[in-house]
């Protein structure tokens, strides 16, 4: 096959279903937590769901060895300067639970290419959710400015780029919304992502904001830069108050 081919050939493996992971419960209590919980079930599936978590535990072992050999090898001040924060993140998570913003992007990080990888040849049949309320517990804008939230959130979103022309379109990151009562969840973390999408404007990953009657209106100008800036095609917009009666209509109610 030729090389303007060869990537669209992965579809001729049949996805079998579109899954949102939650990770809340890995960032905030780490592998080793997970993978107790896991054998106290004391069935074999429990077994081997914490012998597969191990891979997270070897590949993060791994990065961290890598990051400390170039920083050892390197003159650059500033490569220098970001190995020290992989290495820094790394001698907490993924063992432990995420304190800081930097340590839950490189811990969501190695599980999002740990899970992608198991699921080959075709790993993208997965999203993100809500990825404002994943991250929200680990921001303070006290010790991570603003800055330096939005890149540590781009580098992020660097990690769904797949192939040379970014053709996996199913990868979704949600944002915004509202709680069952009607209460509006934007958060800080939401604007900070919204920046991060906005100057880094890729392809991938598909970016979605849930809207309802009490948006705020600074979300609404947010937004707003994105369709009136040349260039920007994203994000996409849903109605969840629709949402909602349509699940209370089916007789859901939590």
């Amino acid at each position: 096959h030729t090389a303007a081919t060869r990537e669209a050939l992965y579809f001729m493996e049949p996805v079998t279903g579109h899954t949102i992971p939650d990770f809340r419960p890995a960032l905030a209590q780490g592998i080793p937590a997970l993978q107790a919980k896991a054998r106290s079930l004391g069935t074999p599936y429990g077994n081997a769901m914490a012998r597969s978590m191990d891979a997270v535990l070897k590949l993060a072992s791994r990065y961290r060895a890598l990051a400390e050999t170039k920083r050892r090898d390197s003159t650059d001040e500033l490569e220098r300067f970001c190995l020290d924060q992989i290495i820094e993140s790394l001698s907490v998570v993924p063992e432990s639970g995420a304190k800081t913003l930097a340590q839950a992007a490189q811990f969501f990080t190695l599980l999002w290419e740990t899970m992608v990888i198991e699921q080959a040849p075709n790993p993208y049949a997965f999203s993100v959710g809500n990825l404002d309320r994943v991250l929200a517990p680990y921001w303070d804008e006290t010790d991570t400015p603003r800055e330096e939230a939005v890149e540590l959130l781009r580098h992020l979103l660097c990690f769904f780029q797949v192939g040379d022309r970014c053709w996996a379109i199913s990868q979704n990151v949600l944002m915004g919304g509202r709680d069952i009562d009607g209460k509006d969840m934007t958060l800080p973390m939401t604007r900070v992502i919204l920046d991060a999408f906005f100057e880094s404007n890729d392809p991938q990953p598909a970016f979605s904001i849930k809207l309802h009657q009490r948006t705020p209106d600074e979300l609404y100008a947010d937004i707003g830069r994105f369709f009136f800036t040349p260039g920007h095609s994203t994000p996409s917009l849903f109605n969840d108050d629709v949402l909602f009666e349509l699940l209370r209509r089916q007789g859901v109610k939590d």
